[in-house]
């Protein structure tokens, strides 16, 4: 689940900066968290996985424009 969200957020990051902007060009940031509802982990509610996803959209912004970050990959 974790190595397609990542693909699919990085899609969307490449959609908008190569989408031939009529006035300007736009950057994207992008924040992913996932879960295994499967596995029943103890962590997963939705505060839990905003929280995550935000964290990593500011770890998008601290690594350049147009990035896309899981939470697994802030250090």
């Amino acid at each position: 689940m974790r190595k397609k969200s990542i693909e699919i957020g990085e899609r969307l990051v490449n959609a908008v900066r190569e989408f031939n902007w009529e006035y300007r060009s736009i950057t994207i940031s992008v924040g992913i968290s996932t879960s295994d509802f499967e596995k029943k982990q103890l962590d997963v509610d939705s505060t839990n996985l905003i929280e995550k996803a935000d964290k990593a959209l500011y770890q998008s912004k601290v690594n350049g424009r147009n990035k896309a970050t899981h939470s697994s990959q802030i250090y």
